[in-house]
């Protein structure tokens, strides 16, 4: 069950549930297993959490920024932010309807294209 942005009001049934759960499935787990965790790690359980949801404010949402994916992004659960990290949008030889960024901050970003919403991986030469 996940909880949808939508329904994150703490006395709803669907929230209980899900913080039932989470409790359930936490109760048991050493405490300090989170200093073990590699940071991707910890970020991969940060936002694959359904409970409590993800804040998605510091994650960087290329599809908010093409305006023919408005409504899919106005029906979706989640949402991320335009301006959680700095981009660049990258010139494509064929012009079209495709767009590409790259991120610099991210560590080894010069080996990935961002391209709408699948990060692809290129050789260096």
């Amino acid at each position: 069950m996940s909880l949808t942005a939508s329904s994150t009001d703490t006395s709803s049934p669907a929230y209980k549930k899900a913080q039932r759960q989470y409790l359930k499935s936490t109760s048991n787990r050493s405490k300090d297993v989170e200093l073990n965790w590699t940071p991707f790690r910890a970020a991969e359980k940060k936002y694959k959490a359904r409970f409590p949801p993800p804040d998605l404010s510091q994650v960087l949402d290329v599809a908010t920024l093409d305006e023919a994916r408005a409504d899919e992004v106005t029906r979706g659960k989640w949402c991320g932010s335009v301006d959680a990290v700095d981009y660049k949008e990258l010139r494509l030889k064929v012009q079209g309807r495709q767009k590409a960024y790259i991120v610099p901050r991210i560590p080894g970003a010069k080996r990935y294209l961002f391209h709408e919403d699948v990060c692809i991986h290129f050789r260096m030469a």
